[in-house]
């Protein structure tokens, strides 16, 4: 499975994340959660730590502290794409 196959099904389990962290019903409102900027979701730097916790869970991958920076990923979209590129980077080091 290649990087850009990796993407929608990272995409659909970061939702099932999000949808465990995040109180689901408060950010389900009307357009695309994926392209919603956090920021307007109200999610802050404890809600995205736990969301990252939850991520290197489900995902088996480690941010590094740089990776810690909640501006670095605007969008939900933006982290399923970074935890794809780890997953292909993983597998390419197997």
């Amino acid at each position: 499975m290649t990087e850009t196959n990796l993407v929608p099904v990272t995409q659909e389990r970061l939702m099932t994340v999000v949808e465990r962290v995040i109180e689901y019903p408060a950010v389900n409102g009307e357009g695309d959660l994926l392209t919603a900027n956090l920021v307007d979701l109200n999610i802050n730097s404890i809600t995205f730590i736990k969301l990252v916790i939850e991520m290197e869970k489900e995902f088996d991958i480690e941010f590094e502290d740089d990776d810690l920076d909640i501006s670095r990923f605007p969008t939900f979209q933006g982290i399923a794409q970074f935890v794809a590129e780890k997953l292909a980077s993983s597998r390419r080091q197997l």
